[in-house]
């Protein structure tokens, strides 16, 4: 169930990898233009159901529900194989771009945010796994590499097309658009997918019921995270008894779904999946900050709002085609480092476009060193995670960076989301405003890169 093709240089797209390449680039691709494109459209979505200030309830109900999908199709594409989870995250990222395109209401909005966000997170682990089994050791980083470049044209497009599109005539349309654009993935790789049933060879056996238990936990750390989001958002006692139920909910789920050590930052693999939530957080919680904060502050509309944010895809599409072909000194370890930096650079200079006397294209160059720095760390961080995995454990641990990402991205999210939300409420919202939060988002980023040095490998 391994690279087939040519015994000396198995090729991404040669004749044996071709479809199954192209498959998992058109999955990333529909879930990044999806993703980029609400980015864009949040404050007119946000206006239009009257949410401004539960904005942050759009992407973090998303991102949580990706956590369950995540931690489910983990366990399950280890033991079974990816096809019948794939198909299911598939089915449930279309419906839920229906019911979110025709909601007539915010709450059933975020219903069908829910669903997309299980969808997505299915098929993002489900592209570890499958890229574990069709790929020999020699190709997984070019694998990764091209995923993570198959960001870039959805995020240069994806906003503007979702500006001019929200601009000129409905949002809704944006969700309504998966139901076309799931198809052609599906295509690809349906032929290919029933080579990749059962276990993975060489696995070793898993207690009876471990899925479903590790179901159950995701469940139980999304159900944490939102109750952090709601506790958050509130500001009051009430809202910190809730931080508290939802710390409570989610450690100890964090704690059973991570590889052991992770919250001691263990060197090696413990350390690769801290890091993947750290620069999430980071990175994302500034990011859903721009597109309001461009259009409120500095005047510009969806259209050019989302220009800025499709310089980033730039920046991105080099840090991953870089850490592919990179020379050998620049090991994946090394990568992660300096990715980290340049991601603290950005998030550090991010409150720039804030400044009336500069031009708010200063964004577009700044948000283009934090996207470099991105596409080369988390490239360098998913081909650390396969080689430090052990047969039979690359789908579940790919599922732990996986929470980690979303884990990182809700908590980063909501607690920007409650700075937001509490200078709504005064009446205060503003440059200043962005500011801390973009600092806050700094500070995420400065601890990633205090972290980075203990992904290299432990010593035996």
């Amino acid at each position: 169930m391994t690279s087939g093709g040519s015994a000396d240089s198995p090729r991404l797209l040669d004749a044996h990898h071709r479809s199954i390449t192209l498959g998992m680039v058109a999955f990333v691709t529909l879930v990044a233009f999806e993703g980029t494109a609400i980015i864009t459209a949040l404050p007119i979505v946000a206006r239009d159901l009257d949410a401004v200030a539960q904005l942050a309830w759009i992407i973090n109900v998303f991102v949580a529900t990706s956590l369950i999908g995540q931690v489910l199709a983990g366990g399950w594409g280890d033991r079974h194989g990816p096809r019948r989870p794939l198909l299911g995250g598939i089915a449930a990222f279309g419906i839920g771009g229906l019911v979110a395109g025709l909601a007539p209401s915010f709450p059933l909005l975020l219903v069908g945010r829910a669903l997309q966000g299980f969808g997505a997170g299915t098929m993002i682990v489900l592209a570890y796994v499958i890229i574990g089994r069709a790929f020999d050791p020699r190709l997984r980083p070019k694998a990764f590499g091209i995923l993570s470049a198959a960001w870039v044209l959805p995020a240069i497009v994806g906003p503007v097309v979702a500006g001019y599109v929200a601009d000129n005539y409905s949002w809704r349309w944006l969700f309504l658009a998966v139901i076309v654009l799931v198809w052609p993935p599906v295509l690809l790789v349906s032929r290919r997918l029933p080579e990749f049933d059962g276990p993975t060879p060489n696995a070793p056996e898993r207690p009876a019921g471990e899925t479903a238990r590790r179901g159950r936990l995701g469940v139980q750390a999304a159900l944490g995270l939102l109750a952090v989001q709601a506790g958050a958002q509130r500001g009051d006692w009430w809202g910190a008894g809730e931080v508290v139920v939802g710390l409570v909910l989610l450690i100890p789920a964090l704690i059973a779904l991570f590889p052991p050590g992770t919250l001691r930052l263990r060197l090696g693999l413990p350390a690769v999946v801290v890091m993947r939530g750290l620069l999430a957080g980071a990175l994302f919680s500034a990011e859903a900050w721009v597109p309001l904060a461009m259009q409120d502050v500095r005047g510009v509309s969806t259209t050019w709002s989302g220009l800025f944010l499709a310089c980033g895809a730039i920046g991105w599409a080099i840090g991953a085609w870089f850490q592919g072909r990179a020379p050998v000194w620049f090991t994946p370890p090394r990568m992660v480092q300096i990715g980290s930096v340049f991601v603290l650079i950005s998030m550090t200079c991010l409150p720039l476009s804030m400044v009336m006397s500069i031009s708010p294209a200063v964004l577009g160059p700044v948000w283009l060193v934090g996207a470099f720095g991105m596409g080369m760390a988390i490239s360098a961080l998913a081909t650390l995670l396969l080689a430090y995995s052990e047969p039979g454990e690359q789908g579940i641990n790919a599922a732990g960076l996986q929470v980690a990402d979303s884990s990182g991205v809700v908590l980063a999210t909501g607690l920007t989301g409650a700075v937001f939300a509490a200078a709504v409420a005064a009446g205060t919202a503003g440059a200043s405003t962005f500011t801390i939060m973009w600092w806050m988002s700094a500070a995420i980023a400065l601890v990633a890169v205090v972290v980075a040095p203990r992904v290299r490998r432990a010593a035996a």
